[in-house]
């Protein structure tokens, strides 16, 4: 007996990664899960069901693959209950350095290496970030991780992108004109989070 995924997680939580992906006879599958809790093992005509909480995740543009009739769009909003949207990496550079030493597990990195990874861009976004420091980990034969390293394709001269860093006045002066946090840290080119960890730097209260 082959327990399929939704049995599996019956009571319970199921991640489905890259739903963009998944075939239009998947996608009528899946929905026919969603709607009324009921499926069948495969090669079995016995119908059972379950309850499970769904999250999924895509870096496809799903209102755009609607259109273009690759995505059912009775699916998209039976998925699309409660949306968050993750900006892309580069939009959020105060992350780059936590999320390498995650990754590094322990092992340090130079100045300059640490420099570079902030100032490069991230088309691949944390996928990405996750391979660069992975094999430059295997590569490097140092007690820190260099920049030669990194490998990166900048690596000859990294480009640093235009960074502005607001101070404690510019930022007291957005909260007080702007009528919401979001608001305010997309004014001043900060994601939410970067923004409190400011707020909580120079004991600005959060309300």
């Amino acid at each position: 007996t082959r327990i399929g995924r939704f049995e599996a997680a019956d009571g319970g939580t199921l991640f489905l990664d890259e739903i963009g992906n998944l075939s239009l006879s998947g996608q009528m599958k899946l929905l026919r899960v969603l709607q009324t809790g009921e499926f069948e093992r495969l090669g079995s005509s016995q119908t059972r069901r379950c309850r499970v909480r769904l999250i999924s995740a895509t870096n496809s543009d799903l209102p755009q693959a609607i259109r273009n009739g690759e995505f059912r769009e009775d699916l998209y909003y039976r998925l699309n209950v409660i949306e968050l949207k993750l900006p892309p990496l580069h939009e959020r550079p105060d992350d780059i350095l936590p999320l390498a030493r995650h990754f590094l597990q322990g092992r340090s990195l130079t100045t300059e290496a640490a420099r570079a990874l902030e100032a490069y861009s991230w088309p691949g976004n944390v996928r990405e970030l996750q391979n660069t420091l992975i094999r430059a980990d295997l590569l490097s034969q140092g007690v820190q991780i260099t920049l030669a390293d990194l490998g990166l394709p900048a690596a000859t001269g990294v480009i640093p992108r235009p960074v502005f860093e607001p101070d404690v006045t510019q930022i007291r002066e957005m909260l007080a004109n702007t009528s919401s946090l979001a608001e305010a840290a997309r004014q001043l080119g900060l994601s939410r989070q970067a923004l409190y960890r400011r707020m909580e730097k120079y004991g600005i209260p959060s309300a």
